[in-house]
């Protein structure tokens, strides 16, 4: 359970240092926001877009890891029974 705690953090901090390298979301919403002028909004926008397809794997992920825990925590219940 360590190593599966250890492994998500890493992986979270390594997607974090790699958001500077996903700024350049959809080629024609920065272009057509670029043009207009640098005043925030092309950042402002591009933040809401990795904020919304964050999301869906965060839930995805928190319903795995309540399933693991749970698939996890059953077995050992199992294990526990079966020796008595």
């Amino acid at each position: 359970m360590r190593s599966l705690i250890l492994a998500c953090f890493f992986t979270l901090v390594g997607l974090i240092f790699s958001l500077s390298s996903t700024m350049a979301q959809c080629a024609m919403c920065k272009g057509q926001l670029e043009s207009h002028g640098n005043d925030g909004t092309s950042l402002a926008v591009n933040h809401g877009i990795l904020y919304l397809l964050a999301m869906p794997f965060l839930l995805a992920g928190t319903v795995g890891l309540i399933i693991y825990i749970n698939v996890k925590r059953r077995d050992k219940e199992n294990l526990a029974g079966a020796e008595s």
